[in-house]
């Protein structure tokens, strides 16, 4: 991941290159997979300020790992990122249920 932020970084800092919604989505994917959702964040935040917008797949995705890490300040900020680009994102609590299903091979 650090790998990719600096070649992303090295790809800004050219005049003739920008980055389009799916580079900056991968590079959300990096941190996420490193369980790094404060970085993904920024990321994100980075990705709107330049005026992209991010897809819903993306953002539930960091919102996952926000709950898995149990990070709720991170996934408050994404609560209020999708507040304010008007994005709805539903409820987990289907996926949720399957994720915390015990087991066991006792009929």
């Amino acid at each position: 991941t650090e790998e990719a932020s600096n070649v992303f970084q090295h790809l800004v800092s050219l005049e003739d290159v920008k980055p389009n919604a799916t580079t900056y989505s991968l590079l959300v994917d990096a941190h996420l997979v490193n369980r790094d959702p404060k970085a993904a964040l920024a990321v994100l935040d980075e990705m709107v300020d330049v005026g992209f917008t991010p897809s819903k797949e993306t953002l539930k995705k960091v919102r996952r790992r926000c709950s898995r890490e149990s990070d709720f300040d991170s996934d408050e900020k994404l609560q209020s990122l999708c507040k304010r680009l008007n994005l709805w994102m539903g409820g987990e609590s289907r996926r949720e249920l399957l994720y915390n299903i015990e087991y066991s091979a006792e009929y």
